[in-house]
């Protein structure tokens, strides 16, 4: 008996899944995108579709040459095992080529303007950029994506009038390469971004190749807030609440966004850590019993995989964060009293803590060991890194503010903050010229970090300031105090940072002898040429996997979680706007406000000019 096919009729199939996986083909009558292992090409008009058959996992990324002529498509893998990308021809449908060069995952996909080359680049475990030549079928050279001392790539792309020419973008770090065609030889130069600290996630170059702008994960448009029974989260612009998360009964006391954006991590007095997304406040993990005696400081690295919590019986622990479970790492038992305050350095390979003891400890995050320790007649309740990581700050009840070596823990210098009573909050910008204190004397503090004055006093606060927190562009302060009540001081214009205007374009005739001369870089180094058992933790089921945006919060929707069921449909909502800390409402969201533009760009980056380098 002869088996028939079924006739299809309707294929719902994109989730959405793969970052950018939604191409439109230049002919403007068909759309690319992944569907599970398989790649998707949809015919507009008439909703045909052809599917490209040939990887063995789920792809991870597609993408289409500037003329149509190719698709490329990467995939993911299990670890430890190699991931393919194939270039396939649109037309016939057919696989021209394929590698496997990269461990674990394809991160990006990019063809040159003339559709020679097809570039790769690796994810996390294989961190590398391949280059493909589209019409000898072969790979022709392969480099580091990303210095050792930087973050991971994340993305890239080509230029349009320059063939050889491409830029890559990740965690600190932004790259611009030139393809020597005589040799096959990548030769790059790494972009100076100054004490700028964000990551690249988008970078889109003008048609002439002027300008090139990176989108970055870094945002100063909301802030959060915490106090007994609730987070809140905050619109700058507006000052208007815009997600309240409540948990009846218990205190947070430590609150912070995660590197990408994507959850709010919090510290309660019951001994659990909770985290939440932004957008409705659902729970998506949650920590039982970290802290005996509760949870009273925290911090995350920039990638998000290493959490360290301090509780109030004196104990700093490590923990590792994944989707599936967060797993404790390491117990570092060198306080005698509660943990006030936590902060990891900025390259993410130490962490200190302040107690309560009078003591300060530097921990090493790779050996998970002590590394330095410093003491002082004081009660540290606050502390903070220095930009380069060479200082740290301390704030106590000695009404003293302490400059620290990180290196030899030696004491650098002194400055009598307060003379009311204890320094309960600093921050320092991220250039490092200024720093904010407040304490019990309920003022607010701008300090130069140099000369070691302060310039500017914020009197209103109707108690003790409790945190105060510059916002990434440093133009704004947002204190807090006991009474309730938050602030959001204007940072003074002479300390503004100063906006560069675009220099003149160059004459795209004239041509440079050098690659530095050609992309017109300020260069942090000479181009150099390249050649080729956990522990689970009980939790609740992980929210969904799509990436919820700040900026696009639904104002009108109210707060989940699993431990307050929301009734507030049934009863009036309370206002949301109001200062004070309402302990025991039900969960609520304010009146619909703007949403909030993310976009930020970086600084002019690539200059337009002549041909290859010789």
């Amino acid at each position: 008996m002869d088996v028939k096919n079924l006739e299809t009729y309707a294929i719902i199939g994109f989730d959405g899944s793969a970052i950018r996986g939604l191409k439109v083909h230049p002919d403007g009558e068909h759309i690319v995108y992944p569907m599970g292992n398989k790649v998707c090409i949809q015919e507009w008009k008439t909703k045909k579709m052809y599917f490209l058959s040939g990887h063995s996992n789920s792809v991870s990324t597609v993408a289409i040459s500037p003329k149509g002529t190719f698709v490329g498509s990467g995939q993911i893998n299990h670890i430890g095992f190699k991931a393919a990308a194939k270039l396939w021809d649109f037309k016939k449908k057919t696989l021209l080529g394929s590698h496997e060069l990269h461990k674990v995952r394809v991160e990006a996909l990019a063809f040159s303007s003339d559709e020679r080359y097809m570039i790769s680049l690796g994810g996390r475990d294989c961190g590398c950029v391949v280059l493909w030549d589209c019409f000898a079928g072969a790979a022709t050279g392969t480099a580091a994506a990303a210095k050792q001392t930087a973050g991971d790539a994340m993305t890239l792309a080509t230029l349009n009038c320059r063939v050889n020419a491409f830029v890559t973008g990740g965690d600190s770090n932004l790259r611009v390469w030139n393809i020597r065609a005589e040799s096959k030889n990548l030769d790059v130069v790494d972009v100076s971004i100054g004490k700028l600290r964000r990551t690249v996630r988008c970078i889109a170059i003008s048609s002439d190749d002027a300008y090139g702008y990176a989108g970055t994960t870094g945002m100063s448009g909301v802030f959060a807030t915490a106090g007994a029974g609730d987070v809140r989260v905050w619109c700058l612009e507006t000052c208007q609440e815009l997600l309240r998360i409540v948990v009846p009964n218990f205190t947070c006391s430590a609150v912070l966004f995660s590197g990408d954006g994507k959850s709010i991590v919090t510290g309660w007095n019951d001994g659990n850590i909770r985290a939440f997304t932004p957008l409705t406040g659902r729970l998506i993990y949650c920590i039982f019993n970290t802290h005996n005696k509760g949870t009273s400081a925290l911090d995350m690295t920039t990638d998000g995989r290493t959490l360290i919590s301090g509780g109030c019986e004196g104990q700093v622990r490590v923990w590792d964060i994944k989707p599936e479970c967060q797993s404790l790492k390491k117990v570092l038992k060198e306080h005698k009293s509660p943990v006030s305050a936590i902060q990891v350095s900025p390259n993410d390979t130490e962490a200190v803590s302040a107690g309560t003891d009078g003591s300060a400890i530097i921990w090493d995050l790779i050996s998970l060991s002590r590394r330095q320790v410093m003491y002082a007649n004081t009660l540290f309740m606050c502390i903070c890194f220095e930009p380069q990581g060479s200082q740290l700050l301390t704030g106590g009840t000695d009404r003293r503010v302490a400059y620290w070596e990180t290196g030899s823990g030696n004491l650098a210098r002194e400055l009598e903050a307060s003379k009311a009573g204890a320094i309960n909050g600093l921050h320092i910008t991220q250039n490092g010229e200024l720093f904010v204190t407040g304490g019990n004397d309920q003022t607010v503090k701008l300090w130069k970090y140099q000369e070691g004055i302060y310039t500017h006093m914020g009197l209103g606060h109707a108690g003790a300031v409790t945190c105060c927190r510059f916002s990434p562009d440093a133009r704004h302060i947002v204190s807090s105090c006991a009474a309730g009540s938050v602030i959001v001081w204007r940072v003074p214009e002479q300390y503004l940072p100063k906006s560069q205007p675009p220099t003149g374009r160059k004459n795209v005739a004239e041509t440079p002898k050098t690659l530095q001369e050609e992309l017109k870089l300020p260069l942090s180094e000479k181009p150099t040429q390249k050649a080729a058992g956990d522990r689970p933790v009980n939790r609740v089921p992980a929210a969904p996997s799509k990436v919820e945006k700040i900026e696009a919060m639904d104002t009108t929707r109210s707060s989940v979680h699993s431990c307050c069921p929301c009734d507030a449909a049934k009863k009036n909502t309370p206002k949301a706007n109001t200062p004070k800390s309402t302990q025991g409402v039900k969960c609520c969201r304010p009146p619909a406000g703007d949403n909030l533009p993310t976009r930020t760009t970086s600084k002019d980056f690539v200059s337009s000019g002549g041909g290859d380098k010789k």
